[in-house]
């Protein structure tokens, strides 16, 4: 098993869940990458205190968890022990492409108004502006989903994937 005492900040509804992850340090002795351990948590189990923290608007979506001696049985262990960093970047980048790839872009929509839309001068799609900006977008949203094809590949042969969720995530928000 493990004991785990420390804390864990900005936890998102850590006071509504039934279960976190969390990274705990279990060498000192490897680079700081290879000696963390992740670990699944039962929010029931006992050494856990949940503390929300109050944002400006009154709501507390974020939490404060400390662990007081908090023991978590190695069955609870996702990964290999000192592999955690690996485990979750993986997690990560996952969460990073279902944002990221899924996001729409509002391209066809907009191709559709501007095609039907009467500028006054005939319709936008007519307008060299128009068709220029359109071509930007049309490229980038392009862009986009070929980016997360190379994720979707990348985890399909087991990679990791590199930046690439990164990029659809910031440039989809």
């Amino acid at each position: 098993e493990f004991v785990v005492t420390g804390q864990k900040i900005w936890t998102s509804h850590a006071d509504k869940s039934d279960m976190m992850y969390t990274l705990v340090r279990t060498s000192t002795e490897a680079r700081k990458q290879q000696g963390i351990t992740l670990l699944l948590v039962p929010m029931n189990t006992p050494g856990i205190e949940i503390r929300p923290i109050k944002q400006v608007n009154g709501a507390s979506g974020f939490n404060e968890v400390y662990f007081t001696d908090l023991r978590i049985p190695d069955d609870q262990r996702l990964g290999a022990v000192g592999q955690g960093w690996r485990v979750s970047l993986t997690t990560l980048m996952n969460e990073r492409l279902s944002i990221g790839a899924g996001m729409p872009t509002g391209f066809p929509e907009l191709l559709d108004l501007c095609c039907t839309f009467d500028t006054g001068n005939g319709l936008a799609i007519d307008d060299p502006g128009v068709r220029s900006r359109l071509a930007t977008w049309a490229v980038r949203t392009s862009g986009l989903r070929y980016t997360a094809y190379r994720s979707i590949s990348a985890l399909s042969k087991g990679e990791i994937p590199g930046p690439e969720n990164s990029i659809g995530k910031l440039v989809a928000g």
